[in-house]
């Protein structure tokens, strides 16, 4: 249950961004969160650098960090829809060109793709077995991402494709 709350905490401030405290503990309670349940949830994300509560103003605030902002990200990517049903013998590759610039974002969808089961090619180019179109959109979305910065490939052959069957427990 501890995670739950964790999340649900995480998931009003990344809607509200900054909030105070106060705020946050009546969504809570709307959400029939306990008290203690949201203090000890409140408290960890804070003491993993999720979240930052500042109390230097007449109304506690709390807010969260970057390091929220990915926790969440990947949060949500593992709810994303994937359909991994059975293989139609044609490879899906991913490549993405995200700007070194934009390193976060870059690697918060490497980070991404790995968690959903991806293989890694090459930089920056990764292959699935699996029908990915919406997931692709989701990840997009996610992300703010244009049509340019990440695109797919659907491929009925490719090279050093017994790696590629092995590491995804396939046959041809």
């Amino acid at each position: 249950m501890h995670i739950e709350v964790s999340e649900h905490i995480l998931r009003k401030l990344g809607e509200l961004h900054r909030t105070s405290l106060g705020e946050l503990r009546s969504i809570m309670k709307k959400h029939k969160i306990a008290p203690k349940q949201f203090s000890a949830a409140l408290y960890e994300l804070t003491r993993h650098g999720y979240a930052l509560r500042s109390d230097s103003t007449k109304q506690a605030q709390v807010a969260m960090t970057e390091k929220g902002y990915h926790k969440l990200q990947s949060i949500e990517v593992k709810q994303l829809p994937f359909d991994e049903k059975k293989w139609d013998k044609m490879w899906r590759i991913v490549m993405y060109d995200i700007p070194e610039n934009k390193r976060a974002k870059r690697d918060a969808v490497r980070a991404n793709l790995q968690t959903l089961g991806f293989y890694g090619l090459r930089s920056g180019v990764w292959v699935h077995p699996a029908e990915c179109a919406q997931l692709l959109d989701s990840i997009k979305k996610l992300h703010s991402l244009d049509d340019s910065s990440l695109i797919s490939v659907t491929a009925t052959n490719i090279s050093n494709e017994s790696t590629l069957l092995k590491y995804f427990g396939l046959s041809r």
